[in-house]
């Protein structure tokens, strides 16, 4: 009988690694990486990750929430430090035996400048934020990169599900008829639903092609006028609000960005691995809900 494999997963108490861990668990012997070995024990890392043949990684601080000076040095660690660790973790351990390991990296959207659509090797030189962010937290994932190490960073655009964060705010609203936009309703809102991100993960995991940076998000170039004309056709409108820019600033300072500085991104790339999306389009995806 074939040995199961084992995955380690940091973040795995998260939204997205919750769900991960429960869809892998039948295939893979799964191990929540802890963050205290990860930032502060580089010997317990060590130990574990020689058990791993994969390694997902996924922790980072929120970004949807106020950005002071102090919590935009939190994003930074959270995600930089993170990251190196577990590449040199992963370096180390594969001078001293054969294996051949994938490791799964995580960076998101905002690597973009605002507009698109953008392949993955387009508009990511500006000096924005999170700009700056994306592109230090890919280098950390990508260098220095033993070859027995399959390395896999999905640029995530923002997670779409009913019981979680502003799509499920939009959806619940839409239910009750109420269709709200944040800002400015032609924004571009690029997502990925749930399902689709693990399937993704599921997929990059089980096809030794897949090597690089990939854009994660539907195939469709959505802003947020599209999502609430689908949740219009779908559960009527008695009232519309759009959100003014104002207060959301005042609340969430320069995080404000996450909201309008978002960019569309081409997934050509990651549909010529061979994926075939369960929603692939919004209208698939709203009318199931």
């Amino acid at each position: 009988m074939m040995k199961q494999k084992t995955i380690g997963i940091s973040g795995a108490s998260g939204f997205v690694g919750k769900h991960l861990c429960k869809e892998l668990k039948s295939d893979y012997q799964i191990i929540r990486l802890k963050r205290e070995d990860i930032l502060y024990n580089p010997k317990n890392l060590d130990q574990t990750l020689r058990e791993c043949d994969a390694v997902i990684h996924l922790s980072g601080a929120s970004v949807a929430k106020r950005w002071s000076s102090q919590y935009k040095q939190t994003l930074w660690s959270s995600r930089i430090e993170t990251t190196r660790n577990i590449r040199a973790s992963l370096n180390r351990i594969a001078l001293q035996d054969e294996k051949n390991r994938v490791f799964i990296s995580t960076s998101a959207v905002g690597i973009y400048s605002p507009g698109g659509p953008f392949k993955e090797d387009e508009g990511i030189e500006g000096d924005r934020f999170l700009q700056k962010l994306g592109r230090a937290w890919e280098h950390e994932a990508m260098y220095p990169a033993d070859p027995s190490i399959r390395t896999v960073i999905f640029r995530l655009s923002m997670v779409a599900d009913p019981s979680y964060g502003a799509f499920s705010m939009m959806a619940r609203l839409g239910q009750r008829g109420i269709l709200m936009a944040s800002i400015d309703p032609s924004l571009p809102y690029p997502m990925i639903p749930l399902e689709d991100l693990i399937r993704s993960y599921q997929w990059a995991l089980s096809h030794e092609t897949i090597r690089g940076v990939y854009n994660i998000a539907l195939p469709e170039y959505i802003s947020q006028e599209d999502v609430l004309d689908q949740l219009k056709e779908r559960y009527g409108q008695r009232l519309r609000i759009t959100a003014p820019k104002l207060p959301l600033t005042l609340a969430m300072g320069e995080g404000v960005s996450i909201i309008t500085d978002l960019a569309y991104m081409d997934v050509s790339k990651w549909e010529n691995t061979g994926f075939v999306y369960l929603y692939p389009t919004l209208a698939s995806y709203v009318n199931k809900l």
